[in-house]
């Protein structure tokens, strides 16, 4: 053997050089090493993997209380909702009086109900509607009582023979307001001043209405948003059982529309502003407490027996009705 030595001793065979010491340390490296550095290898990926798993544990409970905190903070907020109503108009009824089914009115931010937070704006011609319809001074004129008034003017007309009980004059007002706008509406001397709010209840749901320019709408929030356009607007009912002699139930209530930037939200709770006058008088209350006194006039989300009719208002003519208040 190169580069070795070979001895016998005691009939033992000893080699020794680089071959011999090669030898035993093959023989070492099969017996030992192999095995050590499987396991060592075997330990390592195990160790990897907790580590793995121990990061993805700690990630998920990360995330998992981001979305719990979201959650709990997001509760009365607002969202974004893309939907948009679409307007479009079409004869539903045997009257054929046209029904608007949809209103354009954005609605983009939500609370955790899913109600509309969107308030809805006035336009130009919206903000002289208003203007009109404060300078009215209808906290002044159309007073609940006994005198009889001028239904034009709002003011007492001796003229009348004074009632025997105390009665309201809304649909004297409102009335009055179509007239200086230009807009025709049931009223004297077509249908005398008495029982008047019934009787125009009763036109506007009728073919007559229709053809003089009306349109009714759907629900409370497109009643809103046409008086916002600047167009006129009002509100109706009709008494309950015209035949009682109970005020309440006999007779119905009519109010106008007035501009408003209240939110969707609001609209469905307690209705549109309107200007009335009745048992109070006010050029800006909303529907819910202005037909208070009308059983199951106005239930929340517009769910009562009140109606909204709407009828454009040409610009020169609104101007100019405004013009000759002041």
């Amino acid at each position: 053997m190169a580069n070795a030595h070979r001895h016998e001793r005691g009939g033992d065979v000893v080699e020794r050089g680089f071959a011999s010491c090669a030898g035993r340390g093959d023989i070492r490296g099969i017996s030992t090493k192999p095995s050590n550095e499987k396991g060592f290898y075997l330990q390592s990926c195990f160790t990897l993997i907790m580590k793995v798993i121990s990061f993805i544990l700690k990630i998920s409970l990360v995330l998992g209380v981001l979305v719990l905190f979201s959650g709990c903070t997001q509760t009365g907020t607002t969202k974004e909702n893309p939907s948009q109503i679409t307007v479009s108009t079409t004869v539903t009824d045997s009257g054929g009086i046209p029904q608007i089914t949809h209103t354009t009115v954005s609605a983009k931010n939500t609370d955790s109900s899913g109600i509309s937070q969107d308030t809805l704006t006035i336009s130009p011609k919206g903000q002289v509607l208003a203007q009109f319809i404060d300078s009215m001074d209808v906290e002044k004129h159309w007073l609940s009582g006994t005198t009889g008034i001028n239904w034009e003017t709002g003011d007492p007309d001796p003229n009348r023979p004074a009632y025997s009980t105390t009665v309201t004059h809304c649909s004297n007002f409102v009335a009055a307001a179509s007239l200086r706008l230009g807009v025709y509406l049931l009223r004297p001397p077509e249908h005398d001043q008495d029982n008047l709010v019934n009787a125009q209840n009763d036109w506007l749901n009728s073919k007559m209405g229709k053809d003089a320019g009306w349109t009714k709408l759907p629900d409370a929030i497109s009643a809103q948003y046409y008086a916002n356009q600047g167009d006129f607007v009002v509100s109706s009912t009709k008494g309950t059982d015209p035949n009682s002699n109970t005020y309440a139930t006999m007779f119905g209530h009519t109010a106008v529309v007035r501009p408003s930037s209240k939110s969707h939200a609001a609209i469905l709770v307690s209705g549109p502003q309107v200007a009335e006058a009745g048992w109070i008088n006010s050029p800006n209350v909303s529907v819910k407490a202005g037909y208070a006194s009308i059983p199951g006039a106005w239930v929340g989300n517009g769910k009562g027996a009140v109606e909204f009719f709407m009828h454009p208002i040409p610009d020169k003519v609104l101007e100019a009705s405004y013009s000759n208040t002041r």
